[in-house]
Protein backbone atom coordinates (compact mmCIF):
# COMPACT_ATOMS: atom_id res chain seq x y z
CA UNK A 1 0.00 0.00 0.00
CA UNK A 2 2.42 2.27 0.70
CA UNK A 3 4.56 1.62 -2.66
CA UNK A 4 1.34 2.17 -4.15
CA UNK A 5 0.47 5.27 -2.42
CA UNK A 6 4.25 6.90 -3.22
CA UNK A 7 3.48 5.86 -7.09
CA UNK A 8 0.34 7.51 -7.52
CA UNK A 9 1.27 10.33 -5.20
CA UNK A 10 4.79 11.17 -7.72
CA UNK A 11 2.55 10.63 -11.06
CA UNK A 12 -0.11 12.97 -10.17
CA UNK A 13 2.38 15.49 -9.16
CA UNK A 14 4.53 15.46 -12.07
CA UNK A 15 2.12 16.06 -15.08
CA UNK A 16 4.99 15.78 -17.83
CA UNK A 17 5.56 11.57 -16.81
CA UNK A 18 1.85 11.40 -16.32
CA UNK A 19 0.90 13.01 -19.94
CA UNK A 20 3.66 10.57 -21.14
CA UNK A 21 2.04 7.21 -19.22
CA UNK A 22 -1.49 8.43 -20.48
CA UNK A 23 -0.43 9.22 -23.93
CA UNK A 24 1.06 5.54 -24.26
CA UNK A 25 -2.27 3.94 -22.61
CA UNK A 26 -4.27 5.78 -25.03
CA UNK A 27 -2.31 4.50 -27.98
CA UNK A 28 -2.18 1.24 -26.33
CA UNK A 29 -5.95 1.10 -26.53
CA UNK A 30 -6.05 3.33 -29.98
CA UNK A 31 -8.25 6.21 -28.29
CA UNK A 32 -7.49 8.29 -31.26
CA UNK A 33 -9.74 11.37 -29.93
CA UNK A 34 -7.91 11.38 -26.72
CA UNK A 35 -4.82 10.92 -27.85
CA UNK A 36 -5.07 13.96 -30.34
CA UNK A 37 -6.43 16.47 -27.18
CA UNK A 38 -3.78 15.61 -25.19
CA UNK A 39 -1.11 16.06 -27.52
CA UNK A 40 -2.73 19.23 -28.50
CA UNK A 41 -2.70 20.43 -24.73
CA UNK A 42 0.91 19.25 -24.58
CA UNK A 43 2.00 21.49 -27.33
CA UNK A 44 0.54 24.88 -25.49
CA UNK A 45 2.26 23.43 -22.18
CA UNK A 46 5.42 23.32 -24.25
CA UNK A 47 5.23 26.46 -26.21
CA UNK A 48 4.45 29.03 -23.48
CA UNK A 49 7.54 29.95 -22.47
CA UNK A 50 8.13 26.84 -19.79
CA UNK A 51 11.18 27.05 -17.51
CA UNK A 52 13.06 24.18 -18.17
CA UNK A 53 15.42 21.65 -16.45
CA UNK A 54 17.23 18.80 -17.82
CA UNK A 55 14.36 16.51 -17.22
CA UNK A 56 12.41 18.68 -19.48
CA UNK A 57 14.00 17.09 -22.75
CA UNK A 58 13.82 13.60 -21.26
CA UNK A 59 9.71 13.90 -20.82
CA UNK A 60 9.95 15.81 -24.48
CA UNK A 61 11.65 12.73 -26.07
CA UNK A 62 8.93 10.53 -24.26
CA UNK A 63 6.06 12.45 -25.39
CA UNK A 64 6.96 13.65 -28.69
CA UNK A 65 7.62 9.45 -29.31
CA UNK A 66 4.36 8.58 -28.14
CA UNK A 67 3.52 11.72 -31.03
CA UNK A 68 5.16 9.73 -34.00
CA UNK A 69 3.65 6.83 -32.54
CA UNK A 70 0.03 7.59 -32.79
CA UNK A 71 0.86 9.20 -36.27
CA UNK A 72 2.43 6.39 -37.46
CA UNK A 73 -0.29 4.08 -36.27
CA UNK A 74 -3.29 6.09 -37.48
CA UNK A 75 -1.98 8.14 -40.64
CA UNK A 76 0.46 6.11 -42.29
CA UNK A 77 0.62 6.18 -45.74
CA UNK A 78 3.28 4.48 -47.79
CA UNK A 79 2.96 7.09 -50.92
CA UNK A 80 2.37 9.97 -48.88
CA UNK A 81 5.66 12.02 -48.89
CA UNK A 82 4.33 14.62 -47.09
CA UNK A 83 3.52 12.68 -44.33
CA UNK A 84 7.56 11.23 -44.49
CA UNK A 85 8.99 14.42 -44.48
CA UNK A 86 7.00 15.28 -41.18
CA UNK A 87 8.03 11.58 -39.67
CA UNK A 88 11.40 12.63 -40.30
CA UNK A 89 11.36 15.80 -39.21
CA UNK A 90 9.88 14.52 -35.86
CA UNK A 91 12.25 11.93 -35.78
CA UNK A 92 15.18 14.02 -35.66
CA UNK A 93 13.54 16.27 -33.19
CA UNK A 94 13.22 13.45 -31.06
CA UNK A 95 16.96 11.95 -31.30
CA UNK A 96 17.87 15.85 -30.43
CA UNK A 97 15.71 15.95 -26.94
CA UNK A 98 17.20 12.73 -25.93
CA UNK A 99 20.87 13.79 -27.45
CA UNK A 100 20.34 16.88 -24.87
CA UNK A 101 19.00 14.46 -22.40
CA UNK A 102 21.86 12.64 -22.38
CA UNK A 103 24.93 14.72 -22.71
CA UNK A 104 23.43 16.97 -19.59
CA UNK A 105 22.70 14.54 -17.29
CA UNK A 106 26.67 12.45 -18.27
CA UNK A 107 28.32 15.71 -17.36
CA UNK A 108 26.26 16.40 -13.96
CA UNK A 109 27.51 12.41 -13.63
CA UNK A 110 31.01 12.98 -14.79
CA UNK A 111 30.96 15.99 -12.01
CA UNK A 112 30.67 13.60 -9.16
CA UNK A 113 33.47 11.47 -10.33
CA UNK A 114 35.92 14.46 -10.22
CA UNK A 115 34.47 15.83 -6.71
CA UNK A 116 35.25 12.11 -5.58
CA UNK A 117 38.21 12.40 -7.40
CA UNK A 118 39.62 15.16 -5.20
CA UNK A 119 38.09 14.17 -2.18
CA UNK A 120 39.59 9.83 -2.73
CA UNK A 121 42.33 10.93 -4.42
CA UNK A 122 41.29 8.56 -7.44
CA UNK A 123 42.46 7.63 -11.00
CA UNK A 124 39.85 9.77 -13.08
CA UNK A 125 41.46 8.22 -16.52
CA UNK A 126 40.24 4.75 -14.79
CA UNK A 127 36.34 5.13 -15.30
CA UNK A 128 34.64 4.63 -18.58
CA UNK A 129 33.13 8.00 -18.92
CA UNK A 130 36.29 9.46 -19.11
CA UNK A 131 36.98 7.88 -22.26
CA UNK A 132 33.67 8.75 -23.62
CA UNK A 133 34.59 12.27 -22.99
CA UNK A 134 37.68 12.03 -24.49
CA UNK A 135 36.19 10.77 -27.90
CA UNK A 136 32.97 12.90 -27.89
CA UNK A 137 34.04 16.14 -29.83
CA UNK A 138 31.38 18.03 -27.78
CA UNK A 139 32.75 21.66 -29.52
CA UNK A 140 31.36 20.14 -32.95
CA UNK A 141 28.09 18.68 -30.77
CA UNK A 142 27.60 22.31 -30.05
CA UNK A 143 27.91 23.96 -32.89
CA UNK A 144 25.26 21.42 -34.71
CA UNK A 145 23.24 22.06 -31.62
CA UNK A 146 23.31 25.97 -32.11
CA UNK A 147 21.89 25.50 -35.83
CA UNK A 148 19.04 23.12 -35.17
CA UNK A 149 17.67 24.27 -31.80
CA UNK A 150 16.64 26.85 -29.58
CA UNK A 151 18.00 25.27 -26.47
CA UNK A 152 21.59 25.59 -27.29
CA UNK A 153 21.93 28.60 -24.09
CA UNK A 154 21.13 24.66 -22.42
CA UNK A 155 24.17 22.87 -23.53
CA UNK A 156 26.55 25.70 -23.39
CA UNK A 157 25.86 26.23 -19.20
CA UNK A 158 26.37 22.43 -18.56
CA UNK A 159 29.64 22.56 -21.11
CA UNK A 160 30.84 25.36 -18.78
CA UNK A 161 30.03 23.47 -15.43
CA UNK A 162 31.77 20.42 -17.15
CA UNK A 163 34.86 22.73 -18.25
CA UNK A 164 35.47 24.35 -14.52
CA UNK A 165 35.88 21.50 -12.96
CA UNK A 166 37.93 20.24 -15.55
CA UNK A 167 40.29 23.18 -15.50
CA UNK A 168 39.77 23.52 -12.37
CA UNK A 169 42.90 25.50 -11.20
CA UNK A 170 42.17 28.04 -13.70
CA UNK A 171 39.15 30.64 -12.43
CA UNK A 172 38.49 32.39 -15.16
CA UNK A 173 36.46 28.71 -16.66
CA UNK A 174 34.54 29.56 -13.19
CA UNK A 175 33.48 33.20 -14.01
CA UNK A 176 32.37 32.25 -17.33
CA UNK A 177 29.88 29.29 -16.73
CA UNK A 178 28.48 31.43 -13.95
CA UNK A 179 27.85 34.33 -16.17
CA UNK A 180 26.53 31.68 -18.93
CA UNK A 181 23.99 30.74 -16.33
CA UNK A 182 22.88 33.63 -14.58
CA UNK A 183 22.51 35.21 -18.50
CA UNK A 184 20.18 32.45 -19.25
CA UNK A 185 18.87 31.82 -15.19
CA UNK A 186 14.91 33.41 -16.14
CA UNK A 187 15.09 30.58 -19.07
CA UNK A 188 15.51 27.58 -16.14
CA UNK A 189 13.01 26.50 -13.63
CA UNK A 190 13.71 26.38 -9.41
CA UNK A 191 15.15 22.60 -9.45
CA UNK A 192 17.63 24.06 -12.93
CA UNK A 193 18.45 27.27 -10.63
CA UNK A 194 19.16 25.07 -7.50
CA UNK A 195 21.56 22.43 -9.16
CA UNK A 196 23.98 25.24 -10.58
CA UNK A 197 24.11 27.28 -7.57
CA UNK A 198 25.29 24.26 -5.39
CA UNK A 199 27.68 23.49 -8.05
CA UNK A 200 28.88 27.46 -8.03
CA UNK A 201 29.38 26.44 -4.27
CA UNK A 202 30.49 23.08 -4.41
CA UNK A 203 33.43 24.74 -6.86
CA UNK A 204 34.15 26.98 -4.83
CA UNK A 205 34.87 25.05 -1.44
CA UNK A 206 36.87 22.29 -3.67
CA UNK A 207 39.06 25.09 -5.06
CA UNK A 208 39.54 26.47 -1.94
CA UNK A 209 40.33 22.77 0.17
CA UNK A 210 42.89 21.78 -2.42
CA UNK A 211 44.40 25.11 -2.72
CA UNK A 212 43.42 25.63 -6.65
CA UNK A 213 42.76 28.91 -7.71
CA UNK A 214 44.08 32.63 -7.53
CA UNK A 215 41.21 35.21 -6.99
CA UNK A 216 38.87 36.22 -3.70
CA UNK A 217 37.12 32.58 -3.17
CA UNK A 218 36.11 33.60 -0.01
CA UNK A 219 33.72 36.79 -0.93
CA UNK A 220 32.63 34.80 -3.74
CA UNK A 221 31.21 31.83 -1.66
CA UNK A 222 29.94 34.65 0.52
CA UNK A 223 27.96 36.55 -2.35
CA UNK A 224 26.34 33.33 -3.41
CA UNK A 225 25.32 31.76 -0.31
CA UNK A 226 23.28 35.34 0.30
CA UNK A 227 21.34 34.64 -3.13
CA UNK A 228 21.06 30.95 -2.16
CA UNK A 229 19.37 32.37 1.14
CA UNK A 230 17.47 35.40 -0.33
CA UNK A 231 15.84 32.81 -3.20
CA UNK A 232 15.85 29.32 -0.41
CA UNK A 233 17.38 28.03 -3.75
CA UNK A 234 18.57 24.90 -0.04
CA UNK A 235 14.67 23.58 -0.94
CA UNK A 236 14.61 20.29 -3.27
CA UNK A 237 11.03 19.16 -3.91
CA UNK A 238 8.99 18.43 -0.44
CA UNK A 239 12.28 18.49 1.18
CA UNK A 240 11.70 22.19 2.42
CA UNK A 241 14.58 22.32 5.26
CA UNK A 242 18.21 23.82 5.48
CA UNK A 243 20.75 21.25 4.92
CA UNK A 244 23.06 20.84 7.74
CA UNK A 245 26.11 21.12 5.54
CA UNK A 246 25.22 24.01 4.03
CA UNK A 247 24.29 25.84 7.33
CA UNK A 248 27.57 24.86 8.30
CA UNK A 249 29.22 26.70 5.36
CA UNK A 250 27.52 29.86 5.56
CA UNK A 251 28.41 30.07 8.91
CA UNK A 252 32.37 28.91 8.76
CA UNK A 253 32.21 31.82 5.19
CA UNK A 254 30.68 34.59 7.75
CA UNK A 255 33.04 34.29 10.36
CA UNK A 256 36.33 33.80 8.81
CA UNK A 257 35.03 36.95 7.07
CA UNK A 258 34.59 38.48 10.51
CA UNK A 259 30.97 39.61 9.33
CA UNK A 260 29.79 39.03 12.97
CA UNK A 261 26.53 40.69 13.22
CA UNK A 262 25.28 39.32 10.11
CA UNK A 263 26.47 35.47 11.43
CA UNK A 264 24.47 35.87 14.68
CA UNK A 265 21.50 37.13 12.54
CA UNK A 266 21.62 34.09 10.39
CA UNK A 267 21.83 31.69 13.21
CA UNK A 268 18.96 33.21 15.22
CA UNK A 269 16.92 33.25 11.69
CA UNK A 270 18.19 29.95 9.88
CA UNK A 271 18.66 27.36 12.94
CA UNK A 272 14.95 27.40 12.65
CA UNK A 273 15.01 26.28 9.49
CA UNK A 274 17.11 23.05 9.69
CA UNK A 275 15.46 19.61 10.21
CA UNK A 276 14.23 19.83 13.34
CA UNK A 277 15.70 16.07 14.98
CA UNK A 278 18.97 18.03 14.46
CA UNK A 279 18.09 21.91 14.99
CA UNK A 280 19.28 21.99 18.88
CA UNK A 281 22.58 20.41 18.09
CA UNK A 282 23.23 22.79 14.67
CA UNK A 283 22.08 25.72 17.04
CA UNK A 284 24.55 25.25 19.74
CA UNK A 285 27.08 23.82 17.16
CA UNK A 286 27.40 27.30 15.34
CA UNK A 287 26.54 29.53 18.98
CA UNK A 288 29.90 27.45 19.82
CA UNK A 289 31.92 28.98 17.23
CA UNK A 290 30.29 31.97 16.91
CA UNK A 291 31.65 32.89 20.23
CA UNK A 292 34.88 31.11 20.40
CA UNK A 293 35.86 34.20 17.46
CA UNK A 294 34.38 36.67 19.51
CA UNK A 295 37.07 35.60 21.83
CA UNK A 296 33.89 34.75 24.61
CA UNK A 297 35.44 31.34 25.73
CA UNK A 298 32.89 30.52 28.61
CA UNK A 299 30.21 30.88 26.00
CA UNK A 300 31.54 28.72 23.96
CA UNK A 301 32.51 25.93 26.09
CA UNK A 302 29.20 26.07 27.25
CA UNK A 303 27.51 25.74 23.95
CA UNK A 304 29.75 22.68 23.02
CA UNK A 305 28.75 20.89 26.41
CA UNK A 306 24.87 21.17 25.42
CA UNK A 307 25.85 19.53 21.89
CA UNK A 308 24.76 15.56 21.82
CA UNK A 309 27.75 14.09 20.43
CA UNK A 310 26.77 10.49 20.24
CA UNK A 311 24.78 11.25 16.69
CA UNK A 312 26.42 14.60 15.80
CA UNK A 313 27.51 14.63 12.09
CA UNK A 314 30.43 17.06 12.42
CA UNK A 315 32.62 15.63 15.36
CA UNK A 316 35.69 16.29 13.71
CA UNK A 317 35.06 20.11 14.09
CA UNK A 318 33.69 20.00 17.52
CA UNK A 319 37.24 18.15 18.37
CA UNK A 320 39.65 21.02 16.23
CA UNK A 321 37.31 23.76 18.23
CA UNK A 322 37.78 22.35 21.80
CA UNK A 323 41.45 21.83 20.62
CA UNK A 324 41.51 25.36 20.16
CA UNK A 325 39.79 26.38 24.01
CA UNK A 326 42.09 24.16 25.92
CA UNK A 327 44.83 25.78 23.78
CA UNK A 328 43.76 29.05 24.91
CA UNK A 329 43.22 28.40 28.18
CA UNK A 330 46.57 26.43 28.72
CA UNK A 331 44.91 23.42 30.19
CA UNK A 332 48.05 21.16 29.04
CA UNK A 333 47.00 17.56 30.15
CA UNK A 334 43.68 18.15 28.94
CA UNK A 335 44.74 19.00 25.24
CA UNK A 336 47.66 16.21 25.33
CA UNK A 337 45.10 13.20 26.34
CA UNK A 338 42.47 14.77 23.80
CA UNK A 339 45.41 14.78 21.11
CA UNK A 340 46.39 11.47 22.02
CA UNK A 341 42.74 10.30 22.01
CA UNK A 342 42.06 12.06 18.70
CA UNK A 343 44.73 10.73 16.74
CA UNK A 344 43.54 7.15 17.40
CA UNK A 345 39.57 8.31 16.36
CA UNK A 346 41.47 9.25 12.80
CA UNK A 347 43.54 6.13 12.26
CA UNK A 348 40.43 3.90 13.29
CA UNK A 349 37.90 5.88 11.49
CA UNK A 350 37.50 3.75 7.96
CA UNK A 351 34.73 6.42 6.51
CA UNK A 352 36.73 9.71 6.20
CA UNK A 353 39.36 9.81 3.33
CA UNK A 354 43.34 9.70 3.55
CA UNK A 355 43.27 13.27 2.10
CA UNK A 356 40.90 14.37 5.20
CA UNK A 357 42.89 12.38 7.05
CA UNK A 358 46.20 14.10 6.37
CA UNK A 359 44.36 17.28 7.06
CA UNK A 360 43.26 17.11 10.58
CA UNK A 361 46.10 14.78 11.40
CA UNK A 362 48.65 17.24 10.22
CA UNK A 363 46.93 19.99 12.26
CA UNK A 364 46.80 17.78 15.31
CA UNK A 365 50.83 17.58 14.64
CA UNK A 366 51.08 21.16 14.59
CA UNK A 367 49.02 21.96 17.83
CA UNK A 368 51.16 19.64 19.35
CA UNK A 369 54.34 21.19 18.37
CA UNK A 370 52.96 24.42 19.92
CA UNK A 371 52.19 23.15 22.79
CA UNK A 372 55.52 21.19 23.45
CA UNK A 373 57.08 24.66 22.66
CA UNK A 374 55.16 26.58 24.65
CA UNK A 375 55.85 24.48 27.51
CA UNK A 376 59.57 24.39 26.83
CA UNK A 377 59.83 20.70 26.38
CA UNK A 378 60.74 21.08 22.26
CA UNK A 379 63.04 23.56 21.41
CA UNK A 380 61.57 23.81 17.68
CA UNK A 381 62.48 27.24 15.27
CA UNK A 382 59.64 29.03 15.23
CA UNK A 383 60.42 30.54 11.58
CA UNK A 384 60.77 27.27 10.40
CA UNK A 385 57.64 26.00 12.39
CA UNK A 386 55.65 29.12 10.58
CA UNK A 387 57.29 27.86 7.12
CA UNK A 388 56.10 25.07 7.05
CA UNK A 389 52.38 25.77 8.26
CA UNK A 390 52.65 28.15 4.97
CA UNK A 391 53.69 25.70 2.71
CA UNK A 392 51.72 22.81 3.81
CA UNK A 393 48.63 22.10 1.49
CA UNK A 394 46.83 19.49 3.64
CA UNK A 395 46.29 21.33 6.85
CA UNK A 396 42.94 22.73 8.60
CA UNK A 397 42.81 25.97 10.67
CA UNK A 398 46.04 27.19 9.10
CA UNK A 399 45.26 31.02 9.72
CA UNK A 400 44.43 30.31 13.45
CA UNK A 401 47.77 27.90 13.82
CA UNK A 402 50.01 31.11 12.45
CA UNK A 403 48.26 33.56 15.10
CA UNK A 404 49.16 31.24 17.36
CA UNK A 405 52.77 31.16 16.48
CA UNK A 406 53.16 34.62 16.24
CA UNK A 407 52.22 34.95 19.13
CA UNK A 408 55.04 33.01 20.98
CA UNK A 409 57.18 34.90 18.78
CA UNK A 410 56.11 38.02 20.28
CA UNK A 411 55.97 36.93 23.62
CA UNK A 412 59.62 35.50 23.51
CA UNK A 413 61.08 39.04 22.30
CA UNK A 414 59.32 40.97 24.97
CA UNK A 415 56.62 40.77 27.91
CA UNK A 416 53.05 40.19 27.25
CA UNK A 417 49.88 39.75 29.02
CA UNK A 418 48.38 36.39 28.97
CA UNK A 419 44.62 35.26 29.32
CA UNK A 420 43.69 32.22 31.44
CA UNK A 421 39.88 31.34 31.65
CA UNK A 422 38.47 28.12 33.27
CA UNK A 423 37.16 25.95 30.73
CA UNK A 424 33.24 25.17 31.04
CA UNK A 425 32.60 27.92 33.92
Amino acid sequence: MIDRFLIEENLSNDKLYSADFLLFQYNLRNIGKLTETKLKYLDKEFGENVNINSKYFFYRFLIHTNKINYHFLNKFNLGNKKFAVNNFNDTGLNILYLFLYFITETISEFINIYVYKYEFDLDLDKNFISAIFRELNLENIKKEIKLNSEYSYFLDIYMGLLDTYRFIEDDSYYYKYKKLFLDNINKLDYEEKSYHFTNLVNIIILKRFNNLGTTDLLNEEFRLYQIILDNEYYKEGKINHLPNTLFRSILFTSLKLKKFSWCKDFIEKFHKKIAERDRQNMYNYALAFYYYEKNDINKSSNHIFKITIDNFIFKYDLRNLTLKIYYEIEDTEAIMNLIHNYKDFIRYNAGVSRKRKNVFGNFIGFVEKLVLIRTGKEKIDLRYLKRQVKENKSVSNREWLLEKIEEIQAKKSGPGITRKVKFGT
